[in-house]
Formats: structure tokens, C-alpha cells, sequence
């Protein structure tokens, strides 16, 4: 962008509020502007145009310069048009009392001409006769991306989350980024999408596919038959890429019509996509990391000498399990990868083993399937291993677990890199999130193993999700801890092949206030910088997990507050991911 000039604050006194004037103003009042945020003329090269960006920035922002925050941009975004009841709306929904909201930037985009920039071209000739400057979408999308985004990251303290809000040529605009450019936004408020416009052509595009974490929130009103149909026949597209990981939502307002709708709609949306009731509460917490070991592989760890502190149902009931996590929300994590390692000896029906293994925490997750997932476990240096990942795909698994320690995994090793690069592949073609347990304990596991993932796997693959176990090592803080997050942070600085990969920090296990299986309880000093280390990552890079049966959802919580000392919004942060 060039020739920034930035206007006088946004000044809204309360004259220009209610009209109000004074003749004469009494020596005992004191008048003032009200100041509600910034607003901004930019000149865009792209749209070849001055244009006005209104921003609110929420309470706080200017004494905290260390806070980051996410951004909400809303269309038709002026002064007079949203901007000013969506300020309200914003900071009120982010009260401590309400709690729909974290605390956000919100950025209106003033408008030019709407039906330009919103609308794509159209082949209805009636369409073009009324509104005849039609056709701009395109090049509003690449404004959007190339120039008031990158502006905004730049000039205002923001964190990853993007919402967008758009009602009627709004809403249709908004849903052809959604279908056209998804990674502009992590949410989106769709409001009476104006779905007529060339007789629903949208609806028939190919979308692309969309990040894991895609949210998107549909509603209308009591409105025309053609826009009611329409949103319905854009969530039930949206409900058909479950798969894809995509989220979504419908609401139908009767009592509200199409001028009247965007206020209470947009409101909905905040407490869908964020709420409250998941804030600090365990029982309500998801656990991304939990085993589960069927009686056969209990029965192998028995016969090799190694004991267990709680009776069997602890580690292979389901109803056990929900029981003692203190959360019925959870991913259960299959060890089948064990079978076929030295200690157990040799087995001679060993891919057999396996299968039944992952059969049973598949089977587990029918308890409740709305609430469990299953990942299933594979050595990847089997010969078998790519066949089990693909009949684990066909028993529609939630992902794969690899643990690199188990299974003495060194991606140093060329023929090693050869045996797991397919299931790499086969993963990402295949929308399969990767639960992987990186550090295999050699002494030199660091920053090589890190750029090898990276250059000779992620380059070359689908963008696909990993969730990094333990930050990265075998448990517990540590400097290698610190050494393996480094580099990662390094790479994600550095090396553009990481970025179109979603790549998650698992918290489990690291925060140990025991010791556990050799890895020593941390000191204060170690929790203390545990805290450090969490915050450069990004809370929006950490999920939460127990490795139950180490600690309970309750437990570990308590001990990220307590000892780690993260605040609640941290931790709100990282039970949103």
C-alpha cells in the first residue's frame, strides 16, 4: 500500500450522536468527544480508489502492548452504515460477565460501491439493467488479501483468529471468499446471503477445501422464499464437508426480517462460535491425548515385567475411563504400534494383533461418538503399516498415531524417511490428522530431524494437521524441550513449505509435577520458564491433553494454573483449539 494517510480519530460526539446542541454550554459541564475508535483513508492500489477502514480497538489494548487479539471484519462497514452498533455489540459480548467474545479488533470497511465490489458477474440480463457496476468481486477478494490484511497484521497487535461478517451482497461476497479463498478467514457470519444473484450460480461452485478449524454460522429471516431456500441450500452444502473438518451452524429468526436481522443474528454467531460454557470448566473439557489399552496388551506389559498402579478397568473401560478423566470429551489414542517391538518378543500373527488392537479403541468410541474420537496406532517401519493406516481409514478413523521413540524412527536414516513418507502422503490426501510422538531419544534428536520433516515430508504433501506430542520430546521441560521448540519456531519464522501445514503443540505430559516413567517432576524454575516457552509458541498452537492415565482433565488443568501459572484467558485459549 502507498500514500497512507490516516484521518482524525473517529470522533463521535454527543451532539453528532443525538443531535443535540448547546446555545450556550454551562461553566459546571465539561464537553468533550466521545471517541470510539479510529478511522483510516487508505489508498489501494488494487481497487485503485481511496478507501475508509473504521477500527474499534477493544479496552486495554493501549496499556497492554504486549496482548494480541483477534480481528472481526465486517462489510458495508461504515460509519453509517454497521460499524457503530457492531462496536457496541463487540465490546459488549466480550464483558467478563458475558464472555461470548474474547476481547477483539474490529475493522468496518467502508463502502464505495457495494454492488461493485460485493457482487460476482452475473448472466441475467435483468440483473445487469439494475445494477449495472456488478462484477467487482474478484478484485475486492484481492484487496482483502493483498492489501487490508496484511495492514491491519502489520499496524495493530493481532493474533491468527479471523472472523467475517457479511449480510445480503454481504453475505454473498462473504460465502465466495468462504468457497474461493477459505484461508482468508477462520470464521465467517453469513446473513441472508443474497443467493438470487444469477440465479444461485454460487451454490454450484467447487469449493475449495477449508482449514481444520473452518467455523461457519448461516441464519435468516422471515424473509423472501428465494433467500430462505437459499441459506438452507448453503448449510446443507456446508454440513456435507463435515469431513473436511469444516463447522457449521443455522438459525432462523421469524420474528426477524431482512433489515432487522443482522444485529441478534451476529450475536448468535458470538455464542456459537464461542461459548462460554467450555471456559474453564473440566467436565466440559476436550482431551485431545487419552489411552486406551485393550486386556491383550495389558497382558503383554504384565508378562515383560512392567507393573500397573490401578486396576485393568483404568486403562482398557471406556465407562472407566469417562469416569476418572473427568471428561467425556476426548480423542482415545490406540498403542497398537507397540506390538512387534523387541520387548514383547516375537509375535506370529503380529499385523493381526495390531488390527485387533486398533478394532478395540474403535469399537470404544461408540460409547459416544458425538464426544470420542479414536486414533489408530501404527509402527510406520512395518511392512504393514501403510495397509492398517488405509483399512483404519475405510473404518472412518479420526487419525493416526506414530511414535518415533516406540518404534526407533530416525528420519536421518534414508531407508527409514523411505517407509514413511507414503503414510505422510496417504494421510494428507486423506484428511487424516497425525498425532506424532517426534523424539525418538537419540542424543543428537534436535533441529536436523526438525528441518528433515519439514523439507523432506511436509514440502511434499497435501496440506495436513499434526499434533506435536509433549512439545515435541518424551515428556517432561527440559533443554531439549526448549532446543526442539526453537527449531520449530525457527522453521515457521524461516521456511515457507511449514506454513500451509496446521501444526499443534500437545501439552501433554509436559507440565509434570511427578515423576514420571524416568522423566523427573520439573522445579519451580522449569514451570516458570514452561510459561515462557508456551507463550512464544501461541496458545493458538497448543492443545490440551492429560496422557491419561498420568493425570485426570481436572488434575492437569489445575496444575497449568497453579504451577505453570497461566491466567484463565491462556487457558481458555488452549481448550478452544
Amino acid at each position: 500500500m502507498k500514500n497512507l494517510k490516516f484521518l482524525v480519530l473517529l470522533a463521535f460526539s454527543l451532539n453528532l450522536l443525538y443531535g443535540i446542541t448547546f446555545s450556550q454550554t454551562p461553566p459546571e459541564i465539561e464537553k468533550k468527544p466521545f471517541v470510539l475508535g479510529e478511522a483510516l483513508t487508505i489508498k489501494s492500489e488494487e481497487l485503485g480508489e481511496n478507501r475508509t477502514l473504521n477500527i474499534y480497538m477493544p479496552e486495554g489494548y493501549a496499556k497492554d502492548t504486549k496482548k494480541s487479539y483477534p480481528v472481526i471484519y465486517l462489510l458495508d462497514g461504515s460509519a453509517d452504515q454497521d460499524f457503530i452498533h457492531m462496536a457496541g455489540l463487540v465490546q459488549f459480548a466480550s464483558f467478563p460477565w458475558v464472555k461470548y467474545l474474547p476481547k477483539s479488533i474490529l475493522v468496518g470497511i467502508g463502502n464505495t460501491d457495494r454492488r461493485r465490489d460485493f457482487l460476482y458477474p452475473t448472466t441475467i440480463e435483468q440483473d445487469k439493467k439494475d445494477f449495472p457496476t456488478n462484477g467487482g468481486s474478484a478484485k475486492f477478494m484481492s484487496y482483502i488479501e493483498k492489501e487490508l490484511q496484511p495492514f491491519i497484521d502489520k499496524n495493530y497487535r493481532t493474533n491468527k483468529e479471523k472472523t467475517l461478517i457479511g449480510q445480503s451482497f454481504g453475505g454473498l461476497l462473504a460465502t465466495e471468499i468462504l468457497f474461493k479463498k477459505p484461508e482468508l478467514f477462520g470464521r465467517y457470519v453469513l446473513v441472508s446471503p443474497s443467493f438470487w444473484w444469477d440465479n444461485g450460480s454460487l451454490l454450484k461452485v467447487k469449493p475449495m477445501k477449508v482449514n481444520k478449524k473452518t467455523e461457519v454460522y448461516v441464519s435468516v429471516g422471515n424473509e423472501d422464499a428465494v433467500m430462505v431456500q437459499g441459506a438452507k441450500d448453503l448449510y446443507a452444502l456446508l454440513e456435507k464437508r463435515k469431513p473436511e473438518g469444516l463447522k457449521s451452524h443455522f438459525q432462523y429468526f421469524p420474528e426477524e426480517d431482512h433489515g432487522t436481522i443482522l444485529h441478534t443474528a451476529v450475536y448468535n454467531a458470538f455464542k456459537k462460535f464461542y461459548n462460554k460454557k467450555v471456559f474453564g470448566k473440566a467436565k466440559q473439557v476436550y482431551d485431545h491425548h487419552v489411552h486406551l489399552m485393550s486386556p491383550r496388551l495389558i497382558k503383554y506389559f504384565k508378562d515383560v515385567g512392567i507393573p500397573f498402579s490401578r486396576p485393568d478397568a483404568a486403562y482398557s473401560d471406556i465407562d472407566t475411563i469417562i469416569k476418572k478423566s473427568k471428561t467425556n470429551q476426548m480423542t482415545l489414542i490406540s498403542m497398537a504400534y507397540l506390538f512387534g517391538h523387541p520387548e514383547f518378543g516375537k509375535l506370529e500373527n503380529e499385523y493381526e494383533t495390531v488390527k485387533a488392537e486398533n478394532d478395540y479403541v474403535l469399537k470404544a468410541r461408540e460409547k459416544s461418538p458425538k464426544n470420542i474420537k479414536a486414533f489408530c496406532g501404527v509402527n510406520p517401519l512395518k511392512d504393514y503399516a501403510l495397509d492398517e493406516v488405509k483399512r483404519c481409514r475405510k473404518l472412518k478413523i479420526d487419525g493416526i498415531k506414530i511414535h518415533s521413540n516406540a518404534n526407533q524412527l530416525y528420519l536421518t536414516e534414508p531407508a527409514h524417511l523411505a517407509k514413511i513418507k507414503p503414510i505422510y502422503k496417504y494421510a494428507a490426501e486423506n484428511n487424516l490428522p497425525i498425532l506424532l510422538h517426534f523424539d525418538n531419544s537419540h542424543p543428537k534428536f534436535g533441529e536436523p530431524d526438525i528441518k528433515l520433516f519439514v523439507d523432506k515430508i511436509l514440502t511434499d504433501i497435501n496440506p495436513a494437521t499434526f499434533h506435536i506430542a509433549h512439545f515435541g520430546t518424551s515428556g517432561g521441560f527440559n533443554a531439549k524441550t526448549k532446543r526442539v521448540i526453537d527449531a520449530f519456531i525457527k522453521q515457521f519464522e524461516t521456511n515457507p513449505n511449514i506454513k500451509k501445514h496446521e501444526i499443534m503443540f500437545d501439552i501433554s505430559a509436559v507440565a509434570l509435577d511427578k515423576n514420571s516413567e524416568g522423566v523427573p517432576k520439573l522445579t519451580d524454575e522449569q514451570f516458570a520458564e514452561l510459561a515462557v516457552y508456551a507463550r512464544k509458541i501461541g496458545f493458538d498452537k497448543i492443545v490440551f491433553g492429560t496422557d491419561y492415565p498420568l493425570y485426570s482433565a481436572e488434575e492437569y488443568l489445575n496444575i497449568l494454573k497453579t504451577r505453570v501459572k497461566l491466567t484463565d484467558k491462556e487457558i481458555e485459549m488452549i481448550l478452544k483449539n
